[in-house]
């Protein structure tokens, strides 16, 4: 079980990780309508996705970046230093395994 203030600190860097990747897909007069605030409604509604007969978390949802991110943190990676290419590869390395 992770302190409090832990999470909140995950979960603020996690909205701040998905800000900053939604705002490479965009274009320039959409970059500037996408702030902290109203991020989240310019992400998919659906979180799951079926694959070989299981549901999976969709990746780039905000569950999904919280829960790699607390994962690489119980690594040992420190919070500050998580980047998006990090996500991708621990997703990578884990999808590789199965």
């Amino acid at each position: 079980i992770m302190n409090s203030k832990i999470l909140r600190k995950i979960n603020r860097h996690a909205d701040y990780l998905l800000l900053n990747w939604l705002k490479t897909l965009v274009s320039e007069e959409e970059y500037s309508k996408i702030t902290i605030k109203n991020f989240k409604q310019f992400l998919p509604d659906v979180n799951y996705f079926y694959a070989d007969k299981s549901l999976r978390l969709s990746f780039y949802s905000v569950k999904w970046t919280r829960k790699i991110i607390k994962k690489l943190v119980g690594l040992g990676k420190p919070l500050e230093d998580i980047t998006i290419q990090d996500l991708e590869a621990y997703s990578k390395r884990k999808v590789n395994e199965y």
